[in-house]
């Protein structure tokens, strides 16, 4: 379990360990420690050039690493150049006001070891930058002065290794901060942060090496934080498949999706859920899809909803297991009057997923929220979260994790925050899964998800421990492995929806050895 730590966090962190015994300094030097190892080939992936190094270095911690690193590496034998970088330009002195106390200490002992300082890092033709200017902890826009140096700096087209984040790099949001340096490779400081693996700053990061200061595990453990869960972590949630089992063991999944000229929602969600394990799935939509329904996946049981849908909805709710709610469904009175009846009709205890039109009729029936059961489980794209928080998608692209925090802030349920990165968030825990990628932006596998999610929970469905957030990330995790799987075979833009769907099975009994 990868914990990814806000930069408040890291900086509590760093002052508790300060408390317990380990200065500043001594920590500030591990990091410059492993950095050096890094430069010096510690990790295989990375081979900088270091004929000769520039070390770009800030005002705050970032830029003390930095310089007991240059400091290191010229003792070491290396050519090596030292820049102070302030926000207004760069310099090659350092006042004990400009900086932070261990900066200015490690400033000083550079300067005592003889490391070169240049006001004018862009005429010194290095063959690696180090970017150690800002660090975490960016809230605001580069100033015009630094804006200028990255754009020069990217021209010169030479290789860059962050210290914790590329400047620029918002290490809480992964937001590019006006500008932003292109690094090769990162070195994470004791834990990744969110803007490492968040997009767009994923991709400014590179390759990525966690260093290890000394911040003890429990100082780390105490810290409510975003977790990247290892694959391992879900082995005890895989629904049991026990020998003398028979189809009403693994559960009867009822599906409310598909309007007319939106079958294919309804059969993607389906056959998800079939490939995901459950017993049996019955799929409750218009008359008009009952033929291309039936011939495309007959080991689903049909019922239409027409004019007797009142009659027949209490029945097929009440028999159900778990239900799903909305794929390819429409935002008509019929389809609200429908959901409400469901909801209404609910078991006690029976798991719910909204998904697709579902959550659109829930925003704009916002009466909606106070029938649902804790713990349903909410399946919005960027799009469908905006409508859900009166929001904008660029707000929601833009912080993920604070949306979904939204979102389970206003009932308790589950938001699986679909995207790149997938926000799976409860009241409780939060995980970022990295499972996702472009083979998936197709139509379809987000009903593909949704049928695997609901799968899962129907064959949960009647144990004591619901376990709804981790299911549903085991959810996510399976489909982005299935999709991986389908990419080998179709190769990404070649994918089809119903291609990641047929090989959830296979991703389920590759997790089962």
């Amino acid at each position: 379990m990868i914990k990814l730590l806000t930069s408040a966090q890291m900086k509590i962190c760093d002052e508790r360990t300060i408390k317990n015994g380990i200065p500043s300094k001594d920590l500030m030097e591990r990091a410059a420690r492993a950095l050096v190892d890094l430069l010096t080939g510690s990790d295989p992936r990375i081979r900088p050039d270091t004929r000769k190094i520039g070390f770009l270095c800030g005002t705050g911690h970032n830029g003390g690493d930095g310089l007991a690193a240059a400091r290191f590496m010229h003792e070491s034998g290396f050519d090596v150049f030292a820049t102070i970088v302030r926000r207004d330009g760069c310099t090659d002195s350092l006042q004990p006001s400009d900086c932070c106390d261990e900066t200015f200490v490690q400033y000083g002992l550079a300067k005592k070891a003889g490391v070169p300082f240049s006001q004018d890092p862009l005429n010194c033709h290095p063959t690696l930058w180090v970017d150690a200017i800002i660090g975490t902890g960016l809230e605001r826009e580069l100033s015009d002065g630094l804006k200028h140096l990255i754009r020069e700096i990217e021209k010169k087209d030479v290789p860059v290794i962050a210290v914790d984040i590329p400047t620029g790099i918002s290490s809480d949001l992964g937001r590019v901060m006006g500008s932003a340096l292109h690094a090769e490779a990162t070195l994470c400081i004791q834990n990744m942060k969110r803007g490492h693996l968040l997009f767009p700053g994923s991709d400014y990061c590179g390759l990525l090496s966690v260093c290890d200061i000394g911040i003890s595990d429990q100082v780390i453990k105490d810290c409510d934080s975003l977790v990247c869960p290892d694959p391992d972590f879900f082995k005890p949630y895989l629904p049991a498949r026990p020998l003398d089992s028979n189809k009403g063991t693994f559960g009867r999944l009822l599906c409310v999706c598909g309007s007319v000229g939106m079958a294919g929602a309804a059969i993607l969600a389906a056959k998800a859920a079939y490939r995901s394990g459950v017993g049996l799935v019955e799929i409750l939509s218009v008359g008009e899809n009952r033929e291309i329904i039936q011939s495309s996946l007959p080991e689903a049981v049909f019922t239409e909803w027409n004019s007797n849908w009142e009659t027949v909805l209490p029945q097929s709710t009440t028999k159900a297991d778990a239900v799903l709610i909305g794929c390819g469904l429409d935002k008509s009175k019929q389809s609200l009057k429908i959901m409400t009846e469901v909801l209404s009709k609910l078991k006690p205890g029976c798991p719910l997923i909204l998904d697709a039109d579902a959550l659109n009729l829930l925003a704009l029936n916002p009466i909606l929220w106070d029938f649902l059961p804790n713990h349903t489980v909410l399946t919005p794209h960027p799009g469908e979260a905006a409508r859900l928080l009166s929001s904008t998608v660029s707000d929601i692209v833009s912080d993920p994790v604070g949306a979904a925090e939204s979102i389970v802030s206003k009932k308790d349920v589950v938001c699986v925050l679909k995207g790149a990165r997938t926000i799976v968030a409860s009241r409780n825990a939060k995980f970022l899964l990295s499972a996702g990628s472009p083979a998936l932006a197709k139509a379809g596998t987000g009903d593909v998800l949704a049928g695997c999610i609901a799968s899962l929970l129907c064959q949960n469905a009647e144990r004591k421990q619901k376990h709804e957030f981790e299911l549903a990330a085991l959810g996510v995790m399976l489909h982005g492995r299935a999709g991986g799987l389908a990419s080998e075979r179709y190769g990404s833009r070649g994918l089809l929806a119903s291609d990641v769907a047929d090989q959830l099975g296979i991703a389920l009994s590759k997790m089962d050895n």
